[in-house]
């Protein structure tokens, strides 16, 4: 570890062991909840015509490939996300190697803006970009850092049905989508599959490249 610490000119600290190597989920499986949840959203919305939001299913998934080739092209050159960053190995990818912790470190946040947008995306991957870090550093988002997405999506929909049926019990205006779970559920296999290299039938996005 010694010759890390001068390799990068900073010793790191206990965070390197802890926050960067070991936290999950990883980054590229945070940023599937991530597709999955957005997907959902758009397939969901009573306004949106379907083929609109494949287009924005397929859209998406763009801005989410794009994010994490940002991540693993991103460099961090000091402090504990550098030395996270050289002993993870040349060939290792960081999305692959650290959770929320190291897109919290400005340093790291910084690099990865750093990445040139895409100008043929129109500042849609640019956005995803910007709201897929701020999640790390959201406390309130239960969902896209899940270890376990589904069993979050089962508490949230428990919850909405609670919630409904003390409004309903109390006469109050219900405002609840009962399709959304089951559609966010179904829409993260479909990209789990979808980013998964030699995995077949990801509907409904096929052809979609790996997601890194």
């Amino acid at each position: 570890m010694a010759s890390l610490a001068t390799s990068v000119g900073a010793e790191p600290s206990v965070r390197f062991a802890i926050d960067y190597a070991e936290e999950q989920p990883k980054i590229s499986d945070a940023c599937k909840n991530f597709l999955a949840y957005r997907i959902a959203q758009a397939k969901t919305d009573a306004n949106t015509s379907q083929a609109d939001a494949d287009r924005a299913a397929r859209l998406t998934m763009l801005c989410g490939r794009k994010a994490m080739r940002a991540v693993n092209a991103a460099a961090p050159a000091t402090g504990d996300a550098a030395a996270a960053y050289a002993a993870k190995g040349e060939a290792a990818l960081a999305t692959r190697t650290f959770g929320k912790s190291y897109l919290r470190d400005p340093v790291v946040a910084a690099a990865v803006r750093a990445v040139p947008a895409d100008p043929a995306m129109n500042g849609a991957d640019a956005e995803f970009l910007e709201a897929f870090l701020a999640t790390a550093g959201d406390a309130s988002d239960d969902l896209t850092w899940a270890p376990d997405y589904q069993q979050v999506l089962r508490a949230r929909d428990a919850a909405r049905r609670r919630e409904a049926a003390r409004r309903l019990d109390a006469q109050e205006p219900v405002e609840m989508d009962p399709h959304l779970a089951a559609e966010a559920e179904r829409v993260h296999q479909a990209v789990v599959a979808a980013s998964s290299e030699g995995e077949e039938g990801a509907r409904p996005l096929p052809s979609l490249p790996p997601l890194r």
